[in-house]
């Protein structure tokens, strides 16, 4: 962090701070460390200089967003998501995708929440992320205006199991 309270402003956090021993004159990236910086900090143009920082920092976020990630950035960010993605996991063992299926919003959030509990709304905004469509059955084998999601339905063993579960008390 480049702090210069005298006329100057706060204009970065990429610096590393260091011990005389560890310092790399080379580096412009490397600073000493400063051992008055706390009171630095305390003086009304240093809040300041730092307010106003923060605050260009959040206008530029908003209008531009965040700075292009590198591939290897994105690879990772990938994976994790990947990983951590319940519902895909739950699609993919627990449920058949298809154009004429049809999968009861309730039925299809009980069966989820036995492997992640989650609420009705976070669950619908996850499923219309991934592309599922939320709307009102015209199929006469379900109950009058049932919601459904439409291109998914929960396998039958699936569905066996989860009313097991509801009948068992867990």
């Amino acid at each position: 962090m480049i702090l210069q309270c005298s006329g100057g402003i706060v204009d970065s956090f990429n610096i590393m701070i260091k011990e005389e021993a560890e310092m790399d004159h080379e580096n412009p990236h490397h600073r000493l460390k400063d051992k008055e910086l706390g009171d630095k900090l305390g003086t009304t143009e240093c809040q300041q200089q730092l307010l106003t920082w923060l605050v260009k920092g959040a206008v530029a976020w908003q209008r531009q967003g965040l700075p292009l990630l590198s591939d290897k950035m994105k690879v990772a960010m990938q994976s994790y998501v990947a990983e951590n993605d319940h519902l895909q996991d739950f699609l993919d063992q627990s449920c058949e995708l298809g154009a004429g299926f049809e999968g009861m919003t309730t039925r299809f959030h009980d069966s989820f929440n036995v492997k992640q509990p989650v609420s009705d709304k976070q669950l619908v905004k996850i499923m219309q992320n991934k592309g599922f469509i939320k709307l009102q059955s015209r199929n006469p084998s379900f109950p009058r205006r049932a919601m459904v999601w439409q291109g998914v339905r929960i396998r039958e063993s699936v569905r066996m199991y989860t009313k097991l579960l509801t009948v068992c008390g867990s």
